[in-house]
This record gives C-alpha cells, sequence and structure tokens, in this order.
C-alpha cells in the first residue's frame, strides 16, 4: 500500500479504519466489492479505483509474459524440427555425397557425386508418392510411429548422438510431475548437457537423468508453491499465543 494510505486512515477512528482495510481486503482476495458506511467510503473508492488500475497493470504483464514464453517454445520446435528434418536427409545420402573432389579424380568423384544425389531425389520422390498412396488408407486420427513423429528435445549423449524425447514420453512425464513445465525443462536439460559435454550420460543411463532432473524441479515446484503459514490468522484464530508468534 502506498504511505498516502496510512495518513488517511490514521485520521480515521479505529472503527472506520477497521472498516476500510476490511473493504480493501475483501476486494484483493475474494473481488468483493463492499460499500463503506462512513468517512472510508470515499477514502476505499479512490483505494479500489487504484487497486484495479495495479491490478489490471499485472494482469497484462503476465499474459504478456506467457505470450513470449510461449513465441519461444514455437521457436524452440521450429528450431527442433529443422535438426530432425536435416538429420533424415543426411542419413539417406549416401556417403559418396559426402566425399570431397580430389585433385586426381576430382572430375570422377564429382559426377559420381551428382549421379548418387540424383539417385537419392529420384528415391525421394518415389517414398513421397508410396507415402501419398498409404494416406488415403490411413486415418487422419491414427497416431504416428515414432520414426516419423518429430521429437520434443533431442539430448546429446556422451558419444555425440541424441537421444529423442517425442510428445508421447512428454505427456507421461508431464503426468508423472504435473508441478513441471515439461517442454522447458527438456530444453534445459538440452542446454547443460551442450554446456557440459564432459559429463553427458549414455544412452542407457539418460532416462534416469531426466527421470531425476524432472524429480528435482517437482520438489522444487511444489515447495515454492506452497502456502505459507499465516501466524496472525493463527492467533486471531486463537491457535497460537502471541509469544509464539513473536
Amino acid at each position: 500500500m502506498p504511505t498516502s494510505w496510512g495518513k488517511a486512515i490514521n485520521v480515521m477512528t479505529n472503527e472506520e479504519a477497521g472498516r476500510a482495510i476490511k473493504i480493501i481486503f475483501a476486494y484483493v482476495l475474494d473481488r468483493e466489492e463492499i460499500a463503506g458506511t462512513g468517512r472510508e467510503e470515499v477514502f476505499t473508492a479512490m483505494a479500489l479505483d487504484m487497486l484495479k488500475r495495479e491490478i489490471e497493470k499485472y494482469e497484462t504483464a503476465v499474459v504478456e509474459e506467457e505470450r513470449k514464453k510461449e513465441k519461444n517454445r514455437e521457436r524452440a520446435r521450429r528450431a527442433a524440427q529443422a535438426r530432425w528434418k536435416q538429420q533424415q536427409e543426411d542419413a539417406y545420402l549416401p556417403d559418396d555425397a559426402h566425399e570431397p573432389a580430389c585433385s586426381k579424380h576430382g572430375k570422377h568423384t564429382q559426377a559420381r557425386t551428382i549421379k548418387n544425389i540424383d539417385i537419392y531425389k529420384e528415391k525421394e520422390k518415389e517414398e513421397d508418392t508410396e507415402a501419398e498412396k498409404e494416406e488415403e488408407y490411413i486415418s487422419c486420427s491414427e497416431p504416428l510411429s515414432g520414426a516419423s513423429e518429430l521429437p520434443v528435445a533431442e539430448i546429446p549423449l556422451n558419444d555425440n548422438t541424441s537421444f529423442p524425447v517425442y510428445r508421447r514420453d512428454a505427456d507421461e512425464y508431464a503426468a508423472l510431475y504435473p508441478a513441471v513445465d515439461i517442454d522447458q525443462e527438456l530444453r534445459n536439460i538440452r542446454g547443460w548437457c551442450l554446456a557440459n559435454p564432459n559429463r553427458r550420460k549414455t544412452k542407457r543411463g539418460v532416462k534416469a537423468f531426466i527421470n531425476s532432473w524432472l524429480s528435482r524441479s517437482q520438489d522444487k515446484a511444489g515447495k515454492r508453491d506452497a502456502v505459507p503459514e499465516n501466524p496472525f490468522l493463527a492467533y486471531a484464530l486463537g491457535e497460537k499465543d502471541c509469544e509464539v508468534i513473536f
């Protein structure tokens, strides 16, 4: 509360000040608007008007912050999709497509590379055609297989490969750790692995590492969201003595 409110309350009687405080807290806690009956009526009308503006400003800031987070999540998803697509393309290219043209056999190597790339493109067209035919018999509601589904995140491993975490796995983590933003924590895990290459996990140990990370995040979220004890309410209800509080 602004200090000017205290000056205004000091000139009221105890009854008026008490009613004013109750009116203010009724609005802050429950959005309940109570009319005053004395000098506090004008004071609380101005105070609530100020509170409404501050609350609206705060809620707007919260919405804007959430919009920024969603924008960052979408940007991260697009980046992951681009990496996944590039990995799929690289996996289909034959080894000759990556060979540099040497001085002795430069023309032959280059011609073989171009030929291999053409073969790859033709194979890709054939696969696309077959996929279109299959789509005529597959329901749109059928879940994607692990081979065609884009991962939510890719966790770098100690052998320089990546462990993909798919949406079905992320949804299962979300059910196990409801207080955790799973997508963001997976990005945090990826960032930690990129920053600590010597401490990356193996294929066998990465799942245990992810679960351990999310479990700690769940515990932290639970402590952060826990409602602190209100000693003043306990005293008002006669549950504690003032000596215990102070």
